[in-house]
């Protein structure tokens, strides 16, 4: 639903911005909406107007993601470019106050734990 929104959204000159940090303080977010049981804001979406034009950011190709009958190994050269292209568009993109490659970030975000307080928070919801 919230892909189909932002397309329309895009397809009519605005942009947008999904905001999955509304899911560091679930409990506010659900006393600020309002929300009855059972129910809880998944993230949230802005739409507006841009007032800049960035760079598209850089997708992982398909051949690191795509595999075909088995997992085959991945291909080094292709996730090493990527992780070049990568550390230039943080660089261009801020202005060189960020360089980091997709796998350093990757690594950064998986070796910490993340909204440990979530199964707690979803079980008092009901869910």
């Amino acid at each position: 639903m919230a892909q189909n929104a932002l397309l329309a959204a895009e397809s009519m000159g605005l942009g947008g911005v999904y905001i999955g940090g509304l899911r560091n303080n679930p409990d506010k977010v659900c006393k600020l909406l309002n929300l009855p049981q059972q129910v809880y804001a998944v993230f949230g979406m802005c739409l507006g107007h841009p007032d800049q034009d960035p760079e598209i950011k850089p997708r992982l190709p398909a051949s690191l993601v795509v595999h075909q009958d088995e997992y085959q190994n991945i291909d080094q050269e292709a996730l090493a470019a990527y992780d070049s292209h990568v550390r230039e568009y943080y660089e261009t993109r801020t202005g060189g106050n960020k360089s980091m490659s997709w796998t350093e970030q990757i690594t950064a975000t998986l070796d910490k734990e993340a909204r440990p307080f979530m199964r707690d928070f979803l079980q008092s919801k009901g869910i």
